[in-house]
């Protein structure tokens, strides 16, 4: 879930809150990220021994409706 908030200029902004780590013991790097209505996250993981967490990301060019999450985990489905 994103939360909206607006940059000083008065556009929109997103915040978009990083997937939690596998174990609760584990800390990410990132806890959100703040990008534009026209941009999306791309997550980046490290795995380890004690589990998968958020070790970085990438703001990316939105693509048409669909965020780029959405179009690169349904080619993963397909």
């Amino acid at each position: 879930m994103s939360m909206a908030k607006c940059d000083y200029k008065g556009r929109l902004r997103r915040v978009m809150p990083a997937p939690a780590p596998s174990q609760p013991r584990i800390l990410s790097a990132v806890l959100d990220v703040e990008c534009a209505e026209d941009e999306d996250v791309v997550w980046h993981y490290t795995t380890t021994l004690e589990g998968r967490f958020v070790s970085g990301y990438s703001i990316v060019p939105r693509v048409g409706s669909d965020s780029l999450e959405a179009l690169l985990s349904r080619r993963a489905t397909e």
